[in-house]
């Protein structure tokens, strides 16, 4: 597993300098007036600030898109609980790879897993953000960042007829906000 040598890569270790940036983006956010109450806690906002490098206003742009996605995307958040998710997780829909690609951590999802007469589109859906905010809980993953792998083998008509114009629009959504580096296919 390859971990960051932040002093090397950097010239100093930033989290020598976190509590300074916390503070500087928890200013920012409380200045920005949001539909939903924002999370200004430290840990909240040091994912943030980690996943960009230590760019508060890179941190505080990321902060908004997070937040605007989740507002209009509502109802994929409505009655959102890690236990009804349980059966995309058996299913083995969703999963996280044991191995990293130099320190990235590699969400898995594949098609022949998922049983649409067993978990629906928007469970699935939960259960990949349930994995992704856990996820970045982990702080290799909030500096390394972590990559999605979609196996599209055994994707048929099933799956497609679950799939409606919001559904892609936010799929699309999702993809060119949250993975705009790193896009392979």
């Amino acid at each position: 597993m390859k971990t960051v040598n932040m002093e090397r890569h950097y010239g100093f270790s930033p989290e020598d300098n976190l509590n300074q940036l916390v503070d500087i983006v928890k200013d920012k956010l409380l200045e920005h007036k949001f539909p939903l109450a924002a999370r200004t806690d430290t840990a909240f906002l040091t994912k943030f600030i980690r996943g960009k490098k230590y760019n508060a206003e890179a941190a505080v742009a990321s902060i908004k898109k997070y937040y605007d996605n989740i507002y209009s995307n509502l109802r994929l958040m409505q009655g959102i609980k890690p236990e009804l998710c349980r059966d995309a997780y058996e299913l083995n829909a969703v999963k996280l790879l044991k191995y990293r690609h130099n320190g990235v951590q590699i969400v898995y999802i594949t098609m022949k897993n998922w049983d649409t007469k067993v978990v629906d589109l928007r469970r699935l859906e939960q259960a990949a953000s349930f994995l992704v905010e856990e996820l970045l809980q982990d702080v290799e993953v909030q500096v390394n960042g972590f990559g999605v792998i979609v196996n599209m083998n055994g994707f048929g008509f099933g799956h497609a007829k679950q799939f409606t114009y919001h559904e892609i629009k936010y799929g699309i959504k999702m993809v060119l906000v949250s993975f705009q580096k790193n896009i392979h296919h």
